[in-house]
């Protein structure tokens, strides 16, 4: 959890979407959404129509997808990058959305089998101070 606050400072400090991409890597590796765990992250996925999500995470045998998430800056970038993931979840059928900065995380959530449905914020947490909050949320897709 160390490294994983190191990243976080790093983040704050710097406020480079690498930077912050860094973040959401330790973050899914925390949260058992990496290889050791049986899924797959890509970084800058195309997900078709010129759509490019930052990170997406999907089972790895198999075509599920569990994750797509797109990293910002600052919370300058947020109103964009909410219009971002939303359409990145309903364009590439992803039942959970992050949106993520140093300074915040944001949830989202999808039913992709309802013609119906829309993304909806799932919940907001301060990643200084929710750290672990970010993580459960992660671990719990």
């Amino acid at each position: 959890m160390d490294a994983v606050q190191r990243m976080l400072n790093i983040a704050l400090l710097e406020e480079s979407e690498a930077d912050v991409c860094g973040l959401a890597f330790a973050l899914l590796g925390e949260g058992h959404k990496d290889y050791r765990y049986g899924y797959i992250a890509r970084a800058e996925h195309h997900l078709g129509a010129g759509n490019v999500a930052d990170v997406t995470i999907e089972v790895l045998r198999g075509d599920d997808k569990v994750l797509v998430v797109e990293c910002k800056r600052s919370h300058q970038g947020f109103q964009r990058g909410q219009l971002q993931i939303k359409g990145y979840m309903i364009n590439g059928g992803f039942p959970n959305g992050l949106l993520i900065c140093g300074q915040t995380s944001r949830f989202f959530s999808y039913n992709p089998t309802d013609d119906n449905a829309v993304p909806t914020e799932d919940g907001q947490y301060s990643n200084p101070s929710k750290l672990t909050d970010v993580i459960a949320g992660i671990r719990a897709m």
